[in-house]
């Protein structure tokens, strides 16, 4: 499921939990269409020092590992301005061999998702492993949140979740170099 890109999408904490979420979209008549899990493992060359990377947009080189529902696995490589992707079979196989190539683990982020529709708009909720639960969607998203008074994070409406893995990367660095 893609929201539209002529939209404006939200990316925001919200501060309850996935049973809540979930029983209050299915009593605003969403119907969950699809769940799936996702797992992202970045890989960086071993010669970039990670505290002087603000964004993995700065990196040349780079690449994610990603597995879909344990099903659609896939190796992402990006270098400049140029993005190649290739089919793999296996995870570890392929994270070993960008290890043999000098890449090392920077991070990983494992996303459990559910896609909620209903007539006139699409819902993610993404429950990801160390930051919590965030909704993504439409202008329409804010008014729901507000109406139903489901508490959410108001200083940030799009959250970067990989720079919120990035900054915990770096932060988890720094406080190991004290």
């Amino acid at each position: 499921m893609d929201l539209n890109n002529d939209v404006k999408k939200y990316n925001i904490k919200i501060n309850c939990s996935l049973e809540s979420i979930v029983s209050k979209l299915e009593e605003l008549g969403y119907k969950n269409v699809k769940s799936y899990y996702k797992l992202n493992i970045y890989m960086i060359p071993e010669n970039i020092d990670i505290l002087k990377v603000n964004d993995l947009s700065n990196l040349e080189n780079y690449a994610i590992i990603q597995d879909l529902n344990g099903e659609n696995k896939k190796l992402i490589h990006k270098n400049v301005n140029e993005v190649n992707s290739s089919v793999i079979d296996d995870v570890i196989a392929i994270k070993n061999l960008l290890q043999k190539l000098k890449y090392n683990e920077l991070m990983y982020i494992n996303y459990d998702i559910y896609c909620y529709n209903n007539k006139n708009s699409d819902i993610l909720i993404k429950n990801i492993l160390k930051q919590g639960l965030f909704i993504e969607g439409g202008e329409e998203l804010l008014v729901m949140l507000d109406k139903e008074n489901i508490s959410y994070d108001k200083s940030n409406l799009y959250i970067d979740n990989e720079l919120v893995a990035l900054n915990e990367i770096k932060g988890n660095i720094k406080d190991n170099m004290k």
